[in-house]
């Protein structure tokens, strides 16, 4: 019998997570992400409060981003009052499963607001101001706030405009902070690297643990770690911790 090992996964490990279940047991990347993202919607809607307003999740260009939307469709299906930022990749590029989930939420009334990622700072910060403002009159004052820009494929301190859009999340005061998979500018292996860094009050995490919550600074940038099953057998952990799966 196999089980699944109490692990803490490095960045390439989460990524052969992936890799295996995809060319080795016939999921599909749509799948893995709607069993992750969902879960941590429901997951959210478990700790929303009756006197909660306004969720804003901020998602990124990649499958980070991608588990946002996903998450956001699933809390406007529940009736939760959702509205999402996009930060769009120079070129106007997405990931495949992250285009898939911005095309779905696009035919909603839930209208994804988007970042430019070729503004100067200024003008980036004035985009920022305008979309929470829309939001906060969309769905009242944001009472909670959930990071999917970055996920476990990001290495190095953050550049513009991302390190600008963290502290945009940040100055949103007193609200909860959810981040997906881990913060970002949080490093899936090494953990804080730059001056940059989302401060959740919650990380769901996907599959395991990632190998840098055990960083002495962990609790103070990730707060309340749960980790979320995305659907897996447990022989994908197993596979994935051999060891032509753990170096980069």
């Amino acid at each position: 019998m196999i089980t699944t090992p109490s692990v803490s996964l490095t960045r390439a490990q989460s990524v052969a997570v992936d890799r295996i279940a995809i060319q080795e047991f016939g999921f599909s990347g749509l799948v893995l992400m709607e069993n992750a993202a969902s879960g941590a919607a429901r997951f959210l809607q478990s700790r929303y409060r009756t006197e909660d307003a306004g969720i804003l999740i901020v998602c990124g260009a990649g499958n980070n981003g991608g588990d946002g939307l996903v998450m956001a469709r699933h809390l406007y299906n529940a009736g939760l009052p959702v509205a999402v930022l996009m930060l769009t990749a120079r070129g106007g590029r997405l990931s495949y499963e992250c285009q898939a989930n911005w095309q779905i939420l696009k035919k909603t009334k839930l209208t994804p607001k988007t970042l430019s990622p070729n503004a100067s700072p200024v003008s980036f910060s004035l985009q920022w101001d305008e979309a929470v403002e829309l939001a906060i009159a969309t769905v009242g004052p944001i009472t909670w706030i959930v990071d999917a820009v970055l996920g476990t494929g990001a290495n190095g301190p953050l550049r513009h405009p991302v390190d600008l859009l963290v502290q945009k999340m940040q100055s949103l005061g007193s609200v909860q902070r959810m981040a997906l998979d881990l913060p970002t500018g949080w490093d899936c292996d090494r953990g804080p690297i730059g001056s940059d860094i989302f401060r959740a009050t919650i990380t769901y995490t996907f599959v395991a643990p990632k190998i840098s919550f055990s960083h002495p600074l962990a609790p103070e940038y990730l707060g309340e770690i749960v980790v979320g099953e995305i659907g897996i057998p447990p022989e994908v952990i197993a596979q994935c911790l051999l060891p032509t799966n753990t170096a980069e």
